[in-house]
């Protein structure tokens, strides 16, 4: 079972429904396209931009690039400097 948009209302709806239970549409599954999630390996609607399972993104660089960016806004420059500035210090000395 996988999560998909309903088409009238953008909520998310179980692909084995037969009708959205929050508007009442329809839900045709033929038009919908699965991939498989590269970590907890269940199928989601090829529309979503990550799993809504374990919430990970399609492609595993996708959410290394995510971890360094948050280490760098959490001061990770901060260290990067420091070791660069030892580095240096030391070559001079």
């Amino acid at each position: 079972m996988a999560l998909i948009e309903c088409s009238e209302c953008s909520k998310e709806v179980s692909d084995k429904a037969g009708s959205c239970p929050h508007c009442g549409a329809p839900i045709s599954t033929s038009d919908v396209t699965l991939v498989l999630c590269w970590s907890c390996k269940k199928e989601y609607p090829e529309n979503l931009d990550a799993c809504p399972y374990c919430k990970k993104g399609r492609y595993v660089g996708v959410d290394l690039f995510k971890s360094i960016g948050s280490l760098l806004k959490n001061g990770g420059i901060l260290v990067i400097v420091i070791i660069l500035f030892i580095a240096y210090y030391k070559g001079c000395m």
